[in-house]
């Protein structure tokens, strides 16, 4: 019996060929405010599942500078998309508030810099007044200071 030529082999399951084209098609899918997993569920036929892109990210730099920048667009629409949802009249406010509070968070976990919170940090003592930052220079001994004062013209030249 003759063996079969790779030709003759029947395709099976999903397709694997990474193109830029799919890749940018992926990507624009995601900088309208979509998931990926959305993107996956919509009509499956001739769709590479989830770990073949995982892979393609990890492959192609094109590819995952391309998905990086995608995700950042998406931050950017689901904070742009809280103003629409917030003067929609046909929703009632409760319906509002749940909208526009998963819209925030999605934007501020894929955005920190631009939508999370701000973050300031105290340093306080046990009473709670801010610690000082001194030395005293009167403590130190003499080889210490020495040291010192190399360390500042090393750092200052």
């Amino acid at each position: 019996m003759a063996k079969k030529k790779k030709e003759d082999k029947k395709v099976i399951g999903r397709p694997t060929d990474y193109t830029d084209e799919l890749a940018d098609k992926i990507c624009e899918y995601i900088a309208n405010g979509n998931s990926l997993n959305r993107w996956l569920n919509e009509d499956k036929a001739n769709k590479p599942n989830r770990t073949t892109i995982y892979d393609w990210l990890n492959k192609h730099a094109y590819f995952a500078d391309n998905y990086a920048r995608a995700k950042q667009d998406s931050a950017d629409f689901h904070a742009e998309k809280i103003l629409e949802v917030a003067e929609r009249e046909d929703l009632n406010p409760n319906d509002k508030r749940v909208r526009i509070d998963a819209m925030k968070w999605v934007a501020s976990k894929l955005k920190p810099k631009s939508y999370g919170d701000r973050v300031a940090h105290e340093h306080t003592d046990g009473e709670g007044k801010p610690l000082e930052n001194s030395v005293n220079l009167a403590v130190l001994k003499t080889e210490d200071l020495d040291s010192l004062a190399e360390l500042l013209n090393k750092a200052s030249s």
